[in-house]
C-alpha cells in the first residue's frame, strides 16, 4: 500500500478504551486530529491511532455510563425478572451493551480486523492497549504518542511537556470536567468530555458479570477475546457456568 500523508491524525478504537485521551493529547500537541468509534472507508491517508481494551471491560464501562440515562428512563428493564431489582437492570444493560458494540453489522471486531489490515499492507497505524498505560502509566502514553507523532511532523516535545499534558487530562482533571454535564448525551467540545465519561473504575468484568452477561458475552465474542490476546482459550466462561 503506497501512503501519502493528507496532514490529518484519526483516532479510533473501541468505546471506553482511552480513545478521548488520545485525542486531547493530539490537540495539545497542535495536531489536525479527529476521532471515531468506527472504521472509515476511504480513510486511507490519515495517521492512524487505534485504541483498544478487554471488550468484556468495555461492556461492563459502557453499560455504566453511555446506558445510564436509558436506565435511569426505564427504558431497559430485565423481561425475566419482574422484580426490577437494580443488579438485574445493570446486568440487562451489559447484554445490550455486548450486543451494540459486538454483534450488530458494523461490530467493533469489523472495525479491529480492518485496521489490523491495513497495518499489514504498511499504513502507519499505532495500537494502543488501554491496560498498558490506563491506571497510572500516562506520561509514557503521552511520551509514545509524541514519538509516533514526531515520524510525520516536526515536533519538539521534552518530559515537561509530557507531564504538563498528562496531568491536564488526567483521570481527575477529566472527572472534574464531567461532574459540570448532566448526561452522556451532553459534550464539551473543547475537551471532548461528556457528561458520566469517568466511571468510579473500582470493578471490572469480573466483579460484575453475571452467568446471563457471560453467555451473551462468549457468544458474541469469545472467539474474539483470544484474537486480542486476553484469553487462550474460553475456559474464563467455565467460573460463572459452575456458579450460576
Amino acid at each position: 500500500m503506497s501512503f501519502q500523508w493528507n496532514g490529518e491524525f484519526n483516532i479510533c478504537g473501541m468505546e471506553r478504551s482511552g480513545s478521548t485521551f488520545v485525542w486531547q493529547v493530539l490537540k495539545e500537541l497542535g495536531c489536525n486530529a479527529t476521532k471515531s468509534h468506527s472504521y472509515k472507508m476511504g480513510n486511507t491517508q490519515a495517521v492512524k491511532f487505534y485504541t483498544y481494551r478487554d471488550p468484556r471491560d468495555v461492556i461492563c464501562s459502557y453499560a455504566r455510563t453511555v446506558l445510564v440515562p436509558e436506565i435511569n428512563s426505564g427504558e431497559i428493564h430485565d423481561t425475566y425478572h419482574p422484580d426490577g431489582s437494580v443488579e438485574r437492570v445493570h446486568d440487562a444493560a451489559r447484554r445490550i451493551a455486548a450486543y451494540r458494540l459486538f454483534y450488530r453489522p458494523n461490530a467493533r471486531q469489523l472495525d479491529y480486523r480492518c485496521y489490523m489490515w491495513e497495518a499489514n499492507q504498511g499504513a502507519p497505524i499505532a495500537f494502543l492497549k488501554y491496560e498498558d498505560y490506563f491506571g497510572g502509566n500516562e506520561e509514557k502514553l503521552v511520551e509514545d504518542i509524541c514519538s509516533f507523532v514526531s515520524m510525520f511532523q516536526p515536533l519538539v516535545y521534552d518530559e515537561n511537556l509530557i507531564k504538563m499534558i498528562a496531568k491536564k487530562y488526567s483521570r481527575e482533571k477529566n472527572h472534574e470536567r464531567a461532574l459540570k454535564l448532566d448526561t452522556f448525551a451532553e459534550y464539551d467540545e473543547e475537551t471532548g468530555i461528556h457528561g458520566d465519561h469517568i466511571t468510579h473504575g473500582g470493578s471490572t468484568w469480573r466483579d460484575d458479570f453475571s452467568f446471563d452477561v457471560a453467555v451473551a458475552v462468549d457468544r458474541f465474542l469469545g472467539d474474539f477475546l483470544i484474537e486480542l490476546g486476553y484469553e487462550t482459550d474460553q475456559s474464563w466462561f467455565e467460573q460463572f457456568a459452575e456458579n450460576s
